[in-house]
């Protein structure tokens, strides 16, 4: 697919203009406050809602940062019971979304979220009828084995260094005396490091002032920083920094 947005899609094309598609992320976040193009594709095809209706026809699970939605379990039995098409949105969680789509789930990917490319997504799914049957729809059918076990060894190089990033940056928090949000179980790919703060708005500020981009300080109690591949080394000194400044504020 052209784009991970082309990939949902196509994935809700199919439903009737009049339904709607629950959007829901792992960490609760609002729907305003989520990516604007989420809700944008799903518009081509449906409207968005922040919970389900009479209307509802559709529910995408969006694996948020890399950390797999925790009541997956429970909505996919939902949507099972509902006939709801159920799309799991693995921009951010491109190992999970592999697993997913290994047994048989409907899942989007986004690849500039994990790999150094301008554009490109993908979308898999056993049980519907896509070949170009939707906005931006390129190609169907399973990729090239050769192209497609590149790109899952480099995806799981670049998975195992978000990994190293993420604990690297636990052990330099947890020596300024603060601690993350999270425990990192066995498979999970972060994108992020959810640093707990008390003055979040405070500390985006401080990591802006060392050009530290930060997820949008909106969640109380927590501030989201980068741990994806491409680092620059001049990070670690720049989070350091900030990081300090931000332990005697907090």
């Amino acid at each position: 697919m052209p784009s991970g947005r082309a990939a949902i899609a196509t994935a809700f094309a199919h439903l009737p203009a009049d339904s709607e598609v629950w959007i829901t992320s792992s960490f609760g976040t609002p729907l305003r406050r989520l990516t604007p193009c989420v809700a944008e594709a799903v518009s081509w095809s449906a409207r968005p809602a922040e919970s389900p209706s009479e209307r509802t026809r559709g529910v995408l699970l969006v694996h948020e940062w890399g950390f797999p939605h925790p009541a997956s379990k429970l909505i996919e039995r939902e949507a099972q019971r509902r006939n709801w098409t159920l799309v799991h949105d693995c921009a951010h969680a491109f190992n999970h979304g592999v697993e997913l789509a290994k047994a048989g789930a409907t899942v989007t990917f986004s690849l500039p979220k994990l790999f150094p490319v301008p554009m490109g997504g993908l979308l898999a799914s056993r049980s519907m009828g896509l070949s170009e049957s939707g906005p931006g729809a390129t190609a169907s059918g399973s990729f090239h084995e050769d192209w497609g076990s590149r790109l899952l060894e480099e995806a799981k190089e670049r998975s195992a260094q978000q990994i190293r990033n993420w604990h690297r940056l636990d052990r330099l928090i947890g020596g300024f005396g603060l601690g993350g949000l999270d425990r990192l179980p066995p498979g999970v790919v972060p994108q992020v490091y959810r640093v707990r703060l008390a003055k979040q708005f405070a500390a985006s500020q401080c990591f802006a002032s060392h050009s530290i981009e930060t997820a949008p300080p909106f969640y109380t109690g927590w501030l989201a920083i980068p741990c994806h591949a491409e680092l620059p080394a001049s990070y670690w000194d720049d989070v350091r920094a900030a990081v300090a400044t931000a332990a005697l504020s907090s």
